[in-house]
């Protein structure tokens, strides 16, 4: 019983690794193919398909290039859903044929997991070679995501929601903006020169990035704002910025200063306030309500935790190694406003009812 569990698991895993393998190695080929190479073997686009299929799981990498050595570990965002849908379209099969699902869920993790190390292993090279301390922390967040449905969960369901909204909205001014800024948007294309398949491709990675610049976008209207390399700053405050690389995207940075814009910091407090208010309004026992809410609090720096550090990297060269919002400046800022928003909200109430 338990070999033929395991067994269907591993072959869900497969599964579910070769739904997106597939489509990549097909992309790298023909990519390579177009490209006009006459150096080199079919091992080298079979070898980036695989590279692609990691960085599609957020696994931060280190690259050589000639005599150039960097790090890759600022990736799209949204890539994780191609792996998040096969994940959980592997589990879902896994459990109709096992039919014990605690079963199928642990036996897939595993499985997953081991494909990946094998997968990190024969990747491997001296131009590429994936951090395995950051790359399993991901892989364990994706498996999670995947395998458990979490956004379904009550404590996990209302903050997910409010987050995805003032994303939303972060996201409409930056397209606002990037709708402004559309002739240098353009020039950006015309200077890459990709070519026909080449403009597709990056079509198509500019579309995965736009979660990564969304959350850039939100950071931006707390007034912590982000970097584009280097020391490079990006603020309503403050607007330093030497050099960007040639990604078309960054057409939607700002020029200069927009102060007013510190008024972005409203869908913070109304992240909170909103959160607080549909867990007060329940009819619990006070030390259960309590209870939920530290769990949403938690949950709320979680979320936050969760996509500053994965929308922070390195963009392979020195100069573009801080590239993103860092956590040790967004984190600090954005805890202490959620916590003080919640002890007024929750403590002012009681302090007031007990002077009177």
């Amino acid at each position: 019983m338990i070999a033929r569990a395991f067994f269907l698991s591993l072959q869900q895993a497969f599964r579910s690794i070769f739904l997106i393998l597939f489509p990549l190695s097909f992309l790298s080929l023909f990519a390579w193919a177009t490209a006009g190479a006459t150096t080199g073997s079919t091992n080298d686009p079979l070898r980036a398909s695989i590279w692609l299929w990691f960085g599609a799981h957020l696994a931060r990498a280190s690259t050589k290039i000639g005599e150039n050595v960097g790090l890759i570990s600022y990736l799209p965002l949204g890539a994780v859903i191609f792996p998040i849908f096969a994940i959980r379209s592997g589990v879902n099969r896994a459990i109709a044929r096992i039919g014990n699902s605690k079963m199928a869920k642990t036996y897939f993790i595993i499985s997953y997991t081991l494909l990946f190390s094998i997968l990190g292993l024969v990747s491997k090279s001296p131009n590429f070679e994936i951090s395995w301390t950051y790359s399993f922390v991901f892989l364990i967040l994706i498996l999670i995501i995947g395998v458990f449905t979490i956004e379904q969960k009550e404590f996990f369901k209302v903050p997910l929601a409010l987050f995805a909204v003032i994303c939303g909205i972060a996201g409409i001014l930056f397209s606002i903006n990037l709708a402004v800024n559309f002739q240098t948007l353009r020039n950006l294309f015309i200077v890459i020169q990709p070519g026909i398949i080449g403009g597709l491709l990056l079509l198509i990675l500019q579309m995965l990035y736009l979660p990564n610049l969304f959350f850039h976008a939100l950071t931006y209207l707390f007034g912590v704002g982000f970097s584009v390399g280097g020391v490079s700053i990006v603020s309503p405050l403050k607007v330093d910025v030497s050099a960007i690389p040639a990604i078309p995207l960054l057409a939607g940075l700002p020029a200069k200063p927009i102060v007013w814009l510190l008024t972005g910091n409203i869908l913070l407090i109304l992240f909170v306030l909103l959160n607080l208010e549909l867990l007060l309004k329940q009819t619990d026992y006070r030390k259960i309500q309590n209870q939920k809410i530290i769990r949403s609090v938690v949950v709320s720096i979680l979320l936050f935790a969760i996509f500053c550090i994965s929308t922070y990297g390195t963009l392979f060269t020195k100069t573009m190694n801080n590239f993103g919002g860092n956590p040790l400046k967004v984190l600090p800022v954005i805890t202490a406003e959620i916590l003080l928003i919640t002890i007024l909200r929750v403590g002012a109430p009681k302090l007031i009812k007990r002077i009177h």
